[in-house]
């Protein structure tokens, strides 16, 4: 009877992480892009769901946050943005996505550390950006530990008068030992620039299509 009641809280407990997953509009990001639109509809899973799901099998997760910033993408007017922007902003959100999974899983889900990627060469690295092959996505596993991969691609829109701005981040779950995307989410952040207080605020946020709510 006790084991039946640990297992009915655990799995109140991965519901209302998915929940937490899917409701945490602190991960930035973005603007409507129809190719990645196009490329998600065949993978109805979302991440939360996804990791969810295996923890309730009782399989175990290793996850790699890797944000490459080659897949940061700038569509500014805006002379002053610094070259530093990209990778910035790739930390920002690794940072921010790690945050979520630790708030949503806590040790349910094991974060392998960036830094294993130091060892990887700069051309391995850089297939992170996009649908890793079978063979690179062992390499990664192996070098670094993890059975998953958490990467993705952000583009960020200015208006030419920098009046408002936006940003789109593409969030792919791979599969290390088959390479296969298993899980896309599409977050959408969209933003005004507020005179009375001399910056940008947020007017929306969705989540695979879906408004969320500003916090």
């Amino acid at each position: 009877m006790k084991n039946k009641n640990l297992n009915s809280g655990k799995k109140l407990f991965l519901i209302l992480s998915v929940l937490i997953l899917l409701s945490c509009t602190t991960t930035q990001t973005i603007t409507p892009g129809q190719e990645n639109q196009e490329k998600s509809s065949d993978i109805k899973t979302s991440g939360g769901i996804f990791f969810t799901k295996l923890i309730l099998e009782e399989k175990p997760v290793r996850l790699l946050i890797a944000i490459n910033p080659d897949m940061i993408t700038v569509h500014s007017n805006d002379e002053n943005l610094p070259p530093e922007y990209q990778a910035n902003r790739a930390k920002y959100i690794e940072s921010v996505q790690k945050h979520i999974f630790l708030q949503a899983f806590g040790d349910s889900v094991d974060l392998i550390d960036r830094s294993n990627l130091d060892t990887i060469n700069k051309e391995t690295a850089l297939q992170l950006s996009g649908i890793i092959s079978k063979d690179t996505s062992i390499e990664i596993g192996e070098l670094s530990g993890a059975n998953y991969i958490l990467t993705g691609g952000l583009d960020f829109y200015e208006d030419f008068n920098r009046t408002e701005y936006s940003e789109k981040f593409t969030r792919q779950i791979i599969e290390v030992s088959t390479g296969e995307v298993k899980a896309i989410d599409i977050f959408e952040s969209y933003y005004k620039w507020n005179p009375a207080e001399e910056k940008y605020l947020k007017t929306s946020s969705l989540l695979n299509g879906k408004e969320l709510v500003i916090k």
